[in-house]
């Protein structure tokens, strides 16, 4: 397999790699005839990014992954806005245009339904972030991991995390530190600084956005790797430029990109249908 690949594991399928290119989810064998995965096709189907959520008249087609007498099974449903929605945001289905929205995203951000099959890199793919995925989702799960996997609802305040179950319960939150007079947290998946960074977003809604939140970590990364000329003190400094403090953050993203760079998502999980 290529360094962008990840494996899935389906039991209609056995192993098989998703290779993730410019945006686009294409699929191919590691151990099985292309015959036995038609069923299936691509989880991710061809991310093309959109603005917002999916708009519609009245029905749209989903593809909705489910499982069925221990097989992961596809179909083909109708739904109406509402329940679209429900169905993207469950991570447990598709737009067939292969169109990621918000819903999407945010389901991806909490890794839920199929996307947890994915590699945690997945999300950072789509948004064609210019630090490498890797990199990302290294910081991301240094700054909010919950279990085994980043969680985008989290504050860290007076040096605890607060790991919230709804984007809305987060933004509550959030809004009564504000309202207390205080600015010195940091929010989302990239656990940005608000006192520091704050005016990168247009409100502390918008700061909890998974897409928003990842292309300001991406930019101040950047803007790191930019003055220094090197991706390890550009990391670091995300953190802080204190040279003990830094370091000490570098081992634990170091930690992480070598669980990404060298484990499936899938081997220490449940396989998919099986309990």
């Amino acid at each position: 397999m290529s360094r962008n690949s990840v494996q899935i594991w389906t039991l209609e399928s056995g192993w098989f790699s998703v290779h993730i290119r410019r945006g686009k989810v294409n699929e191919y064998v590691c151990n099985q005839a292309m015959r036995m995965i038609t069923a299936l096709r691509t989880i991710a189907a061809t991310a093309i990014l959109t603005a917002a959520s999916q708009s519609f008249a009245s029905k749209a087609d989903l593809l909705v992954y489910t499982c069925s007498d221990g097989a992961l099974k596809k179909l083909n449903v109708k739904a109406d806005r509402k329940e679209a929605k429900a169905w993207i945001r469950s991570g447990n289905a598709v737009w067939p245009s292969g169109a990621v929205d918000r819903d999407t995203i945010e389901a991806m951000a909490e890794s839920r339904g199929i996307w947890s099959l994915l590699s945690p890199e997945v999300v950072f793919r789509v948004l064609k972030t210019k630090t490498h995925p890797t990199y990302m989702s290294a910081i991301a799960l240094q700054e909010s991991r919950k279990g085994d996997h980043f969680w985008p609802w989290t504050i860290n305040h007076g040096g605890k995390g607060f790991f919230f179950d709804t984007k809305e319960q987060a933004i509550n939150a959030a809004w009564r530190l504000l309202s207390k007079g205080i600015a010195h947290f940091d929010v989302g998946l990239m656990q940005i600084n608000w006192h520091f960074h704050g005016h990168q977003f247009n409100s502390i809604d918008e700061a909890f956005d998974p897409e928003k939140n990842i292309w300001v970590a991406d930019a101040l990364i950047q803007k790191h790797l930019s003055q220094t000329g090197s991706i390890h003190e550009a990391l670091g400094r995300y953190h802080s430029k204190t040279p003990s403090k830094k370091e000490n953050y570098l081992r634990g993203v170091r930690e992480k990109i070598m669980q990404i760079s060298t484990t499936s998502n899938l081997q220490y999980r449940i396989q998919p249908c099986q309990s």
